[in-house]
């Protein structure tokens, strides 16, 4: 039976109708996987950005970690460095203290905490940074490092004060106090390393140094950041170790082999360490005497600790690094409160002092001396003078 043509057009119009549908639902359904791919790419896009925000927050907690370590410079790592890591017994103050640690005031979703340990094959030179890194989103990367003890890192300046206040007293026009570099004959070194002729731990502190120098003594503090023109001392503010850090440095140094000087004075003749035989010296007594007059003099290379005073009356050579847990003087003083005199003293190396009273006159000339200090680091077996921690190899952990 044939279909009418009425019929026929209702037929007709079904299967249009019927495959209008189907291409609709064609079309929805790709729009719809298209929105989805887009919602995922997004995701992924946006994953991918706070994946990287994290790493380079975590990158961010290493580099900070490496310059807090190296701000102090290590001996031992771990006595210096992991035992001393976010609390610290005693006076000192913790390397890193509590985690985490934020990126700035201003994006404080931006954290990194920093976990440190001592290798446990060689602990006292080598040991491993982890960092991780908290970006947007809670998103985490995790970095680790090996580090290792580099070679000797030299000093803050040619005279470093670790205390927070000085009082300083200069005299005379006769002394030197020079940050540029001499070796090991007194010769400068052309093209050698600038230290400031003397460092310290703060601005107050520089101010009051600077101050104390009069016109005439400008140009008797020489080293990095002195001008000519007109003459101005070269004193700076470099940071460094604290009274804290220079007790355990001490500590740390008499650990190793050294020789205690248990007399309470220096006379003419003695010899306490040569440049072929540099040694630890430490002086025991509250109050130590060079007594070399006339024609003799007295002498020393390497490490010279003084716990307490150390009053140089005569002449006093020394090619090193002379640490003063106390008070410090350099000039023609003589007094006995736990202070450093120095009369013609010629120190090629550094001088830290923990207590910066310092009063500066007669003929006393301290050079920095970067051969001085590694030839320091050489006393005791090796390894005696603070040096940073280098960067041996690197992994991304998750």
């Amino acid at each position: 039976m044939e279909l009418t043509d009425k019929a026929r057009r209702r037929k007709q119009s079904g299967a249009a109708l019927v495959m209008t549908m189907l291409i609709l639902l064609v079309f929805l359904t790709l729009g719809a996987g298209a929105l989805l791919f887009s919602a995922l790419d997004l995701k992924a896009a946006t994953s991918d950005h706070t994946g990287h925000q994290a790493f380079f927050v975590a990158e961010a907690g290493i580099q900070r970690a490496l310059n807090s370590i190296n701000h102090v410079g290590v001996i031992d790592f771990t006595n210096d460095i992991a035992n001393c890591w976010s609390t610290c017994p005693g006076t000192r103050t913790a390397v890193w203290g509590s985690d985490p640690h934020v990126m700035s005031a201003d994006f404080t979703s931006l954290q990194y905490s920093v976990q440190v340990v001592a290798d446990a094959t060689d602990p006292t030179r080598k040991g491993t940074l982890t960092s991780t890194g908290v970006g947007m989103k809670n998103s985490r990367r995790t970095i680790k490092v090996s580090l290792v003890r580099g070679p000797v890192g030299g000093t803050p300046g040619a005279v470093y004060a670790a205390s927070d206040a000085v009082n300083p007293q200069f005299s005379g026009n006769s002394f030197l106090v020079d940050g540029n570099d001499y070796d090991l004959t007194g010769t400068q070194v052309a093209g050698g390393s600038q230290k400031p002729g003397i460092s310290t731990r703060n601005d107050t502190a520089t101010s009051s140094v600077t101050s104390a120098l009069n016109s005439s003594q400008q140009n008797n503090v020489l080293g990095l950041g002195y001008t000519s023109n007109p003459p101005t001392a070269s004193v700076m503010t470099t940071s460094g170790p604290s009274l804290g850090d220079l007790n355990q440095l001490i500590t740390d140094l008499l650990a190793k082999p050294h020789v205690n000087w248990t007399s309470d004075q220096i006379n003419a003749g003695d010899v306490l360490g040569t440049l072929d035989s540099p040694q630890i010296t430490y002086l025991t007594q509250d109050d130590t005497k060079v007594q070399a007059t006339g024609n003799g003099h007295a002498s020393g290379a390497g490490i010279l600790i003084a716990d307490g005073s150390l009053t140089i009356n005569g002449t006093f050579d020394f090619v090193g690094w002379i640490i003063v847990r106390g008070s410090t003087t350099i000039g023609n003083s003589t007094s006995n409160d736990g202070t450093i005199t120095v009369g013609d003293a010629n120190i090629l190396g550094a001088l830290w002092t923990g207590d910066f009273n310092i009063k500066i006159g007669g003929n006393a000339n301290i050079l920095y001396s970067s051969a001085a200090m590694q030839l320091a680091g050489a006393s005791g077996g090796g390894n005696s003078t603070p040096a940073p921690m280098l960067i041996t190899s690197w992994q991304e952990v998750y």
